[in-house]
């Protein structure tokens, strides 16, 4: 293996994105949020646009259908590769926003708020805890992966989760639990603080530690992908039925919207994430997936 990663690659992660199946939803829009004045300019901040998570497709798919009438401006909080920590660059996006005076949607996972509480001033904490307008949750399929349990070495595997992540930590669980069906030894559970670092720590040792570091993020559909269309011997998909729940905070939208949100996410159960397809997301996640790929692909020769 030498140079760049054949395009097959990437091609095979897109697909692995757009044929996953979002199973169900749950959506509450909150009656007492208060959104503020309705504003002309919105900054969505997301954990990710070229290579987002399942659940979150859905998500971003409602809000930019919705808001398509307002200039959206999209940040990514944990692009990969990323130089910094992702609640650092959240921080420094939510302090710049509201120093330009501009309208705001926050999409995150569940406990990743708790991570902002000693990172962002008072003043700005509690106003973002109270635009809260929306918590999601979503049942989607997600791909994992094992090790054949034949080249698995004695000692077992460490299972690599992101810390402060709800749905991270219960995959890490259901993924020991199928390792032990299959007589693969778990040594530990470790958690790092987001992809970047995963795909870092996984790869240490060339693609031998593929097989006994295996980590339970969207780092891993990007294993199975380069598995795939490099034919990797020794990678087991799983296909789990998922759940997370995201809270989106709003400032700057209307309550209309906000209902609308909701009724767009629910509207796409039971249809797979190529329904939901934009143009946006054809660019940024073929994006997404060169630089995943080509990361994983040089760090693995």
């Amino acid at each position: 293996m030498e140079g760049n990663p054949p395009e097959s690659c990437i091609e095979e992660c897109v697909h692995e994105v757009k044929r996953a199946r979002i199973l169900g939803a749950r959506v509450e829009v909150r009656e007492e949020w208060d959104p503020g004045p309705r504003a002309d300019s919105i900054d969505l901040m997301v954990k990710s646009l070229t290579l987002p998570s399942i659940d979150e497709i859905p998500i971003l798919s409602a809000i930019l259908r919705t808001l398509y009438d307002r200039k959206v401006k999209i940040y990514e909080y944990e692009a990969l590769p990323l130089d910094e920590a992702r609640v650092d660059r959240l921080t420094r996006l939510i302090n710049h926003s509201f120093k330009e005076g501009r309208g705001i949607i926050l999409v995150a996972p569940s406990l990743l708020p708790i991570s902002l509480i000693s990172r962002l001033d008072q003043e700005k904490l509690e106003i973002l805890e109270s635009k809260l307008a929306i918590q999601a949750t979503i049942r989607y399929t997600n791909m994992l992966y094992l090790p054949d349990s034949n080249i698995v070495r004695a000692d077992g595997i460490e299972i690599i989760a992101k810390r402060n992540s709800e749905a991270s930590y219960e995959r890490a669980e259901w993924l020991r639990d199928m390792a032990t069906r299959l007589g693969i030894n778990v040594k530990r559970i470790t958690t790092l603080e987001d992809n970047t670092e995963i795909l870092r720590y996984i790869t240490m040792g060339g693609v031998n530690t593929l097989y006994t570091r295996v980590p339970v993020t969207k780092v891993a559909s990007l294993v199975i992908a380069l598995s795939r269309c490099l034919s990797l011997e020794g990678i087991l998909p799983l296909e789990k039925r998922d759940t997370a729940t995201h809270l989106i905070y709003a400032i700057g939208i209307t309550p209309t919207e906000a209902r609308r949100i909701g009724e767009k996410i629910l509207s796409y159960t039971g249809k797979p994430v190529s329904k939901m397809w934009m143009n946006i997301f054809e660019k940024h996640i073929n994006t997404g997936c060169s630089k995943g790929i080509t990361s994983l692909y040089t760090r693995i020769l």
